[in-house]
């Protein structure tokens, strides 16, 4: 792939996770509140948040993403839940995913230009890079969605304002994320290469159709 002049990364899930998992998190949740769960852990998994209506906290975040998991809860039960939520996760509790670091490390070395593009509020997306201990790694950070005054990823703006930022056009660009929608969707819509790298089974055939559709990060090695 010698076309390729900059690389751009995704962060959550793509090259870090949370050290608690969703079942944990799931489990607790509803022992804290004192009540069935309505939704399961995979309902929850299937909202994409590209799709959750604009807000300005996390608290706010929950309570719509647990709206669009279950429309059989009162107002106040899904206050509840979201509340609880906030004081149970703790997002910026990361750790590289399996392979990344090594693979960072391998692409800083063979690229000039590397940039980071993440969704989230801007203080915890950058406790998550100090706690990784990567916050100069790259040569742009771009934080989007609606804490931010830069639009969430898919929209085109997040990855204009990264190439911008790096000096870097689409056509010798190459994104790389774990959400179908809002990474490579997003990335495919601007005119980037796109690698698609799921922490999960992905299904056969994605849509939309990623340019590299990559089992591990370690895979990045054999197209860059």
């Amino acid at each position: 792939m010698n076309t390729i002049e900059t690389v751009v990364f995704d962060l959550d899930t793509t090259i870090c996770l949370n050290t608690q998992s969703d079942d944990e998190i799931h489990r607790e949740l509803f022992e804290q509140v004192a009540m069935e769960p309505p939704f399961t852990v995979a309902e929850v998994r299937s909202v994409d948040p590209a799709n959750l209506p604009t807000t300005t906290s996390d608290r706010a975040f929950y309570e719509n993403l647990y709206r669009a998991a279950t429309e059989n809860l009162t107002d106040s039960q899904y206050r509840n839940l979201a509340e609880a939520t906030v004081e149970i996760v703790d997002e910026t509790d990361v750790v590289f995913r399996d392979g990344t670091h090594e693979t960072l490390q391998y692409i800083r070395e063979q690229y000039d230009d590397l940039g980071l593009l993440t969704y989230g509020n801007p203080k915890t997306q950058r406790a998550k890079l100090d706690r990784l201990g990567i916050t100069d790694v790259f040569d742009a950070t771009v934080v989007c969605g609606p804490q931010t005054d830069i639009a969430g990823k898919p929209d085109a703006e997040a990855f204009q304002t990264v190439l911008a930022e790096l000096g870097s056009s689409p056509e010798t660009s190459i994104y790389i994320g774990d959400n179908l929608q809002g990474d490579i969707g997003g990335a495919n819509n601007v005119g980037m290469y796109s690698a698609w790298v799921p922490e999960e089974e992905p299904p056969a055939d994605p849509q939309p159709e990623p340019t590299y559709a990559l089992t591990s990060p370690t895979d990045l090695r054999e197209i860059l």
